[in-house]
């Protein structure tokens, strides 16, 4: 994931509201939050609830 992060672009980092230097911060934060919700439910849970709104 963190080697993905770093091939984009400044821009196409930029539309995930990240920049370059918060890569590894990000990536970390997000493997935190997958292991204590992963760990709660065993399943894995959709970040944007409206999918089913959006088609």
């Amino acid at each position: 994931m963190m080697a993905q992060l770093h091939r984009m672009s400044d821009r196409e980092l930029a539309d995930f509201g990240l920049c370059r230097a918060n890569i590894s911060f990000a990536v970390r934060e997000a493997v935190d939050e997958t292991t204590q919700f992963g760990a709660a439910t065993d399943q894995m849970i959709a970040a944007n609830q409206n999918l089913s709104r959006a088609a």
